[in-house]
């Protein structure tokens, strides 16, 4: 198996591309035949030391393919990237669920749209903090859209007067300050 792979912390100048053995999954695993990987943030947050101190590490756990071989116990299969399960993960853990009205801060990244996807399934409003930008985007992933930035509160409160049931974030807080505010507006998590 090929594989991109760092044994030091630093910038994309660690990255080598290297031969693996191949893998086999575990009990209740599958192995996956990747067909295309990319990076999310959390890629290049632990190739700079800032995640996930071991060394080695391999990248590209974001990925697309065909599952192809089966571990013990597993019947059916299918994967999901990571952004997907984060966010069904997160979700589940909010208890996001038909009825709710949710606040989604980042609603546009890999992480916030499919939050977006999965809360409008379950059957819960979602609005979604994104630059003026990706509004559109939003809409067409069944969010209403709101910009970042100060005023957010009443933005929010604009398009939700009896406030939010959950907020969730998936910037820094550092990236969006006024959403910490959010929580007057009647938001349990």
């Amino acid at each position: 198996m090929r594989a991109v792979r760092f044994s030091r912390f630093g910038g994309p100048e660690v990255l080598e591309i290297v031969d693996l053995p191949d893998p086999h999954p575990g009990c209740g695993q599958v192995w996956i035949a990747v067909r295309a990987a990319g990076v999310n943030p959390s890629d290049w947050k632990k190739r700079e030391g800032l995640m996930d101190g071991e060394l080695p590490q391999t990248m590209g756990h974001e990925a697309a393919g065909v599952v192809d071989e089966l571990g013990e116990g597993v019947g059916d299969a299918a994967a999901l990237p990571a952004a997907i399960e984060t966010a069904t993960r997160a979700l589940d853990q909010l208890g996001v669920r038909s009825g709710s009205a949710l606040l989604i801060n980042g609603a546009s990244g890999s992480v916030g749209s499919a939050a977006v996807q999965l809360a409008g399934v379950r059957g819960a409003r979602v609005i979604g903090t994104a630059s003026p930008a990706n509004h559109e985007y939003l809409r067409s992933l069944g969010a209403e859209p709101v910009g970042y930035g100060g005023g957010l509160v009443e933005r929010v409160r604009g398009l939700a007067p009896d406030g939010v049931d959950v907020r969730s974030t998936w910037l820094g807080a550092a990236s969006c300050p006024s959403s910490s505010s959010s929580r007057a507006a009647r938001s349990t998590s």
